[in-house]
């Protein structure tokens, strides 16, 4: 069976939406994985002030931080979740 293009379009539009909606937040994420900022800060070789301001969306991590924590959360931190 094949899917004709518009059908595929619109399914593939529909996952990315889906996906978008799924994702997480960094807070959400440690919420759910339960660490507290000081677990994060030892699993990320951060300093914990550094994780409280980024669990609390007052700064942005590096591109480096932004992509460990997307390979550790396995992509429930998408990397667009940083944007402001």
């Amino acid at each position: 069976m094949t899917i004709c293009a518009p059908r595929a379009i619109i399914f593939l539009t529909t996952i990315r939406r889906l996906m978008h909606i799924l994702r997480m937040t960094f807070a959400q994420w440690l919420q759910q994985v339960q660490w507290s900022d000081d677990e994060a800060a030892k699993r990320f070789s951060r300093d914990r002030a550094h994780i409280s301001k980024l669990r609390r969306g007052k700064v942005r991590p590096s591109y480096d931080l932004m992509i460990l924590i997307n390979k550790v959360s396995k992509g429930e931190v998408g990397l667009d979740t940083w944007q402001r």
